[in-house]
């Protein structure tokens, strides 16, 4: 249905129309609305240019049930689903009138299918439109990079083709086909729209290239993005816009330092991530290189990496994540505070 009827269905009208400038009010939003989510959704709106939304086609959902810990989407918070998509790249000149030509436009200008959406005012919030920016670039850079939607046009037509026929009168198979038809110049546009509503309602100019690379034992986070232990990635991000990332250490490894263009840096560290914000000021020749560094923990490192305690026997497995040999017999293992040497493991050497 149409955002404006959603979010109070949703018990979440209120919280979006609150000054999310201030801290109070965003922290209050996030405890009732998955905001990775929000963004994501929106921009994926943004990007294959939703004609036919948000005034219409919103669809959210919350899981209503006991919350599971290894299931984050059971915490009860709000997230929003894709739903007919019918009107994305579309030329129609029957609907353009009505519907607009700019998702992005009609958000931020408060008309036609962007009426009383609430898009502008999350916009407000600087953290919020810095992730929102970053996301839509990443996104033109991989999932929405010109040359793969057109092969998924292509592929995705000629899939389907024989099914619609089968299904639909001439008369609709003629708009499905002119939409197909026409969709493919939308889609070489689309990018270069996006940037330029980017630069027209964000201010944004200054361009730089981001290259993003882990070493062995590290892996790096970044709104929706992942780059996984001796992986990168490389993108085109806005001078000025601050991207946080956040690296994660695999086992037997301890995190050594980040570098920005080759040259160290101190981190934000706490007990659970390593992060380190950035606005694209520190360059070199236009470009700017982020790396975490990992070092392998020396000496004896022995974790639990698995328990199973289904079906008639239960077991763990023991992983060495250390640089030396581990004899388990000077090991115990115990399900009782009170006797912690409980069970002593076997006269065995674990490399």
């Amino acid at each position: 249905g149409m955002e404006s009827k959603v979010l109070p269905k949703m018990d979440a009208a209120d919280l979006f129309a609150a000054d999310l400038t201030e801290e109070k009010n965003r922290k209050a939003l996030e405890a009732a609305v998955d905001m990775d989510n929000y963004l994501l959704y929106y921009a994926i709106n943004i990007m294959d240019n939703n004609l036919d939304w948000p005034r219409n086609n919103v669809e959210g959902w919350r899981f209503t049930g006991e919350y599971d810990p290894d299931h984050p989407n059971t915490d009860g918070r709000l997230r929003f689903t894709l739903y007919d998509a019918d009107k994305i790249y579309n030329t129609n000149e029957t609907i353009i009138d009505t519907f607009g030509t700019d998702t992005f436009v009609s958000m931020m200008e408060n008309i036609l299918r962007g009426y009383e959406s609430r898009f502008r005012d999350v916009m407000q919030a600087e953290s919020y439109r810095s992730r929102m920016i970053t996301i839509l670039c990443d996104l033109m850079n991989t999932s929405f990079r010109t040359d793969n939607v057109l092969t998924l046009m292509k592929e995705d037509y000629a899939q389907n083709e024989d099914v619609f026929r089968a299904y639909y009168t001439s008369d609709f198979m003629d708009r499905i086909s002119s939409d197909a038809a026409s969709a493919p110049e939308q889609a070489e546009k689309r990018n270069a729209e996006v940037h330029a509503d980017l630069e027209q309602y964000f201010g944004l100019s200054d361009q730089y290239d981001a290259k993003v690379s882990s070493s062995d034992g590290v892996c790096i986070t970044w709104n929706n993005m992942y780059v996984g232990p001796g992986d990168e990635y490389e993108c085109t991000y806005y001078t000025g816009v601050t991207v946080t990332y956040t690296a994660s250490l695999s086992p037997g490894w301890r995190f050594d330092h980040w570098a920005i263009n080759g040259k160290e840096v101190s981190a934000d560290q706490d007990t659970e991530s390593i992060c380190l914000t950035i606005d694209g000021s520190k360059l070199k020749d236009g470009a700017c290189n982020v790396r975490a560094v990992a070092s392998p923990e020396e000496g004896e490192l022995l974790i639990i990496a698995e328990v199973s305690a289904e079906g008639q026997d239960d077991w763990f497995r023991l992983y060495n994540a250390g640089t030396t040999k581990v004899r388990l017999g000077r090991y115990c293992v115990s399900d009782e505070a009170e006797n912690l040497q409980k069970f002593r493991l076997p006269s065995e050497t674990l490399i």
